[in-house]
């Protein structure tokens, strides 16, 4: 009888707010950037971007604009990722804002 009743308590873990999944997401995606494993951390990007966070789709906009590290560059994905980021609320570069800011050594 208890057995039963308890059944009905059981706990399941709390859902992570979408904001917190998105900075955990885009932690562990720099990590695995910093450390080589530049594809994955791709993947794992597009998810934080997904959730919610401007940071990691400006990021992907930075790979895909300057290419390099094994990715080929592609503007088209680029833009589509800096317009993700703007949207929301990060400040991403522009022809007019871009002051001259070129890719990083390595870079295609």
């Amino acid at each position: 009888m208890i057995d039963a009743w308890a059944q009905g308590f059981e706990t399941k873990p709390a859902p992570v707010p979408r904001e917190a999944e998105a900075e955990i997401f885009y932690r562990l995606a720099a990590n695995m950037e910093n450390g080589g494993n530049t594809k994955d951390a791709i993947r794992i990007y597009r998810r934080a971007a997904r959730a919610g966070s401007g940071k990691a789709a400006q990021r992907l906009g930075e790979i895909f604009d300057c290419g390099g590290l094994g990715i080929a560059r592609d503007y088209a994905e680029s833009v589509f990722w800096y317009d993700i980021a703007f949207r929301l609320g990060e400040v991403v570069p522009t022809v007019d804002n871009r002051d001259g800011r070129a890719c990083p050594k390595g870079a295609q």
